[in-house]
């Protein structure tokens, strides 16, 4: 009688969750980033108004995702991305240039594969590095060129 029970436990712990279960997790994870997202882009664009513009000099922060596209992976975006931060301070010279000054980084992690044509792998643990980037230009506004209503 003892052994019965035991198989019986052994099943139960090898049981995998429902699908059911998996659907439910996604969709409750999927609402909790969307309205993340939404709580903390919505103030964001409030400070767009006109009585938050500066005349002359602006500061801002910049997001988003990053990942490697190589020779570790040639065809699949936005796999294993990572997070994107950064800044970013414009100048505003006139109402039509401005200078610009990016900086951000962001992390890149890339799975072992093989390369080679023996099969073996040439980063066999993987490969982790932090990406910094850093981009100046000028800009030019072409608003005040806009059409007549």
């Amino acid at each position: 009688m003892e052994v019965g029970k035991k198989v019986l436990y052994d099943r139960i712990e090898q049981r995998e969750l429902p699908k059911r279960f998996q659907l439910c997790y996604c969709f409750f994870a999927f609402v909790t980033r969307f309205f993340t997202f939404i709580s903390l882009f919505f103030p964001l664009l409030l400070l767009s108004l006109d009585g938050f513009c500066q005349p002359e000099g602006e500061l801002g922060i910049l997001g988003g995702m990053g990942y490697y596209m190589g020779e570790y992976n040639p065809n699949r975006h936005f796999d294993r991305s990572q997070r994107y931060l950064g800044g970013f301070c414009r100048y505003n010279l006139n109402n039509r240039f401005a200078l610009r000054l990016n900086a951000g980084f962001s992390k890149i992690d890339i799975r072992e594969r093989s390369l080679l044509s023996n099969g073996e792998t040439v980063y066999p643990a993987g490969f982790h590095c932090t990406v910094k980037d850093v981009a100046a230009w000028i800009e030019f506004d072409f608003r005040s060129f806009g059409c007549r209503k």
